[in-house]
Order: structure tokens, then sequence, then C-alpha cells
């Protein structure tokens, strides 16, 4: 079997599930973002800044992408490509050829982002980040169209399709693996005998308000309220409404900005629970991370993580700040039960999300679009 992966602009997961993939297949062809779609990329962001223009830059670098990965497919069985790739032509030589067409899609459907953001954006006065009929966007939302089979990366993403008239029959759920030198390392600092004088709580990724900013503060000020000793670490771009952060300046939270990933570890072995209370997320990489270090996870369904609540976490609703200072507090006060937590989320992180069991699975998916 001869596969033509197409990343598009970026690598999000793809540099760590390549080498996996090219075990569980014959021949795994790369097609990458060249020099020019890349850089039309970074343009668009520019643009953005300065006037509207931006959505429609990118869009178009997308579809140079996709126009590039053409030359590639000669003597192909399945184009795997990433959502808003399958631009320029490239879906459609795919199926000129008579090859099945496997579109990998990593976010919720981006009318349950809108449904799920649009009372906030209001609120804090700020654009919607995602919206289906913009930009690359309408590229993405094409391709998953075309698909003979959707793959995304949680149930969530599946449900959110399905709930909008996807046929269940085409989808298909894989959840991303983690990298192994993240796996034990909050734990390995506990066994040591080393704890913090205060509990440090982390959240790590893009401070926004699609990432729950606003309640994660929010639950700070709940705590600091109720005198809770506890610090907040936020580590990663600070894009939440600059209003937003000057309502809550005085609370104990320090903001790092953003890390090599490297670094990264230090942080989430050096916290005591990690923090994830996305409205609209995929299946979110950083808390993998926090899982497979060990470390208790207190997020939403909407983070897309695979937590087992009151085993190797506690999920919480969208949007409730009280909810995640309750259990913020709980996990504080008892931390027997944060350790069986986190001992549990690594174990569980060892057995069933690992890279290579991402690769079994895509092969399962590969295998069954060529029967």
């Amino acid at each position: 079997m001869k596969v033509l992966l197409s990343i598009g602009v970026g690598s999000i997961h793809f540099d760590s599930a390549i080498p996996y993939l090219e075990r569980v297949v014959d021949e795994l062809v790369i097609a990458r973002a060249g020099i020019i779609s890349c850089f039309t990329s970074r343009m668009a962001t520019f643009v953005g800044k300065l006037c509207n223009g931006g959505d429609n830059v990118r869009q178009m670098a997308w579809s140079m992408c996709g126009s590039a990965s053409i030359r590639l497919l000669d003597g192909v069985n399945i184009l795997h490509v990433r959502s808003g790739a399958g631009r320029g032509g490239a879906i459609r030589a795919a199926r000129a050829r008579g090859m099945k067409v496997l579109v990998d899609h990593s976010a919720l459907h981006p009318d349950q982002c809108e449904a799920n953001l649009k009372d906030d954006c209001k609120r804090w006065n700020v654009p919607l980040p995602i919206a289906s009929h913009r930009g690359v966007w309408k590229n993405v939302m094409k391709d998953c169209a075309e698909a003979d089979i959707l793959m995304v990366n949680a149930n969530h993403i599946r449900d959110s399709f399905v709930e909008r008239g996807y046929d269940p029959k085409k989808v298909r759920v894989v959840y991303l693996g983690v990298r192994d030198d993240f796996r034990d390392v909050t734990i390995r600092r506990l066994e040591s005998g080393e704890k913090n004088d205060v509990p440090r709580v982390l959240f790590t990724g893009n401070f926004s308000l699609l990432k729950g900013a606003e309640y994660l503060l929010e639950s700070l000020r709940i705590l600091n309220e109720r005198g809770v000793k506890v610090h907040y670490d936020v580590v990663g771009a600070i894009n939440a409404p600059k209003a937003l952060m000057a309502k809550y300046r005085d609370l104990p939270v320090s903001f790092y900005g953003h890390v090599p990933q490297n670094n990264l570890k230090r942080f989430i072995a050096n916290s005591d629970i990690y923090l994830f209370p996305s409205l609209a997320d995929g299946c979110a990489q950083s808390g993998m991370e926090a899982l497979a270090a060990g470390l208790p996870v207190v997020a939403t369904y909407q983070s897309g993580l695979p937590i087992r609540d009151g085993e190797t976490g506690c999920v919480v609703p969208m949007k409730d700040a009280a909810a995640i200072a309750e259990k913020i507090e709980w996990l504080i006060s008892c931390p027997d039960e944060r350790e069986r937590f986190g001992k549990k989320a690594s174990q569980t992180m060892k057995e069933c999300y690992g890279w290579m069991r991402y690769a079994e699975g895509v092969k399962k998916v590969y295998a069954e679009m060529s029967e």
C-alpha cells in the first residue's frame, strides 16, 4: 500500500506520528508546505492584524499546498490529507486516479465552535476566531464533505459532525499518541519527596477565550476569595482580550508566554494539577502530555481529553468557573487522591495512547478503505 500524507501549512502532530506511520504502510510519501505557501501563511497573520484580508491570504496558502501535492500522486492508493490541504485540485486529482481520500481533521465542527464561543466573543467585543463560511475554514469544510472517510482524534469531534448531518459510517476516531519523554515526569518528582509550598495549577497552550481563559481566571478569583492557597501558572501565548487580563490582574498567577516544547516538561513536572477549561478543542496535545506525566487533570468535555471522571481526573461543565474552583479546592485538600489520579492517568496513557497505537489505528482505517 502506498499512501500520500499531505500535511499542509504547519505540522501539528504529524512530525511525531510519521515515524510510526512509516512502520505500518509499504510506502509513505510526505507532502509538506513549500517555502512560498509557508511564507504566504505567515503573511496572512501579518495582514490580518492590519486589515480583514488575512483569512483570504491564508486560504490561498492552503490551496497552494494542495496544488503542489498533485505531482506526488502517481502510484498512490490513498490520499491522507489534512483538512484544508485538499483544495487546489488535490482531492479532485486523486478522485480522477481512482484513489480513496482520507481527510484528517483535528477540531470541532466550526459551527459548534461558533455556538460555544459567540456569547463570550460578544461580551468581550472580539471577533469569532472560527467560522465555516470564512477563509481557510471554507477549504476545511469542503475537504471534510468530500472525504471517503473523515478521521478525527476525539469522540466529541465526531459527535459535532454527526449532529450536523455527517454520515456516522464515514467518521472514524483515532486518538493521538504522546511523546515518551513526558511520561511520569510529575510522578518521579513526587516520589523524590519534592513538594511545592503552595500548590501549583498549570495551564499550557494558547491562552484565549477559546481555551477558557475567562473561566480559568474566574476560578482563581473564587479560590482566592475563599482563602485557598494556590498559584496558577500559564504557559503559552497570551491572546485573551486586554480587558479580561486587566480585570484579573491582581491574582496569584504567573504568565510565562511561549516556551520550547522541551522546556514544557519542567513546568509539568513541578505542577500539582493541570487545568484545561477549553470551550472548543480537538484532542489537546498539551493535556495528553500532562496526563502521561502523572498530573491529575481538570478539564471540560470540550477539551477532547480522554479523561475518566473520578479515575484519571475531573471533568467539569463548560463555562463553569465555580465547578472548576470546587474541583481544584478538593484536589488541593486531598493529596492522596491527586496522586492516585495521576498514577492512574499515567498508566492509562501508557497502555492506550502511544504513537504506535495511533499508527495501528490509522492502519486499520487504511485497510478498511482498501477493501
